[in-house]
């Protein structure tokens, strides 16, 4: 059981970065990461255009929820732990681990970047299993650990299926970063005429033969 602060005592320390929809704090203590979403008022295009569908009546940001609710499904060492939301009126937060770390594009070692990849195809593979996609497989949805250990630390990215999934897309989508993770100096397998959640599946376990072999 996580020994969480209640959200009075919460501190945000300092600024990590922030993106179209939140800024990410260190809390007091260095243990846990603080994702603070903007207020309506505060959004700028074009995430402005989405406000009708991310907030309820009482300005509680709808999305925070959903990334709780993925991080419960996706337990995994390389998917980042969620472990509370609260909204306090105004602003929706979400209590996160803290991962001191860099990104990938700053890390050059390949036996480092062959085991990120690895394990980036198994929670992958994982979501398959849960009914989830990832639509955004870009370098600044990850950070590596000061082991070089990786994590998916923006959860918002996985979606539902929802029944009529281009296979083939989303399975390029994945040898396109892979590739790209790898620095494009290592032979993967590509696949085309995927026709289902199965075929996509099989692909996931012959890219991990290939990079483990």
């Amino acid at each position: 059981m996580i020994d969480l602060p209640p959200p009075a005592e919460i501190s945000l320390e300092r600024s990590l970065g922030k993106g179209e929809r939140a800024e990410i704090f260190l809390a007091r203590g260095g243990r846990f990461a603080i994702k603070r979403y903007f207020t309506q008022d505060q959004i700028s295009f074009p995430a402005k255009e989405l406000i009708p569908y991310q907030y309820d009546e009482n300005g509680m940001f709808l999305g925070a929820q959903r990334e709780l609710d993925v991080a419960q499904r996706l337990i995994h060492p390389n998917v980042i732990r969620i472990h509370s939301m609260f909204f306090d009126g105004t602003t929706t937060y979400l209590v996160m681990d803290f991962v001191d770390g860099r990104t990938l594009d700053d890390m050059q070692e390949k036996t480092v970047l062959l085991q990120a990849a690895r394990d980036v195809i198994d929670v992958l593979r994982l979501a398959l299993n849960e009914g989830l996609i990832h639509h955004d497989l870009h370098s600044e949805n990850f950070v590596l650990d000061r082991l070089g250990k990786i994590y998916f630390i923006d959860l918002d990215s996985f979606d539902d299926e929802e029944g009529d999934e281009d296979w083939d897309e989303y399975a390029d989508h994945i040898y396109t970063f892979i590739h790209a993770l790898l620095r494009f100096d290592t032979t993967i397998p590509t696949k085309d005429g995927l026709q289902s959640k199965e075929d996509l599946a099989a692909y996931l376990d012959e890219l991990k033969a290939a990079l483990s072999s």
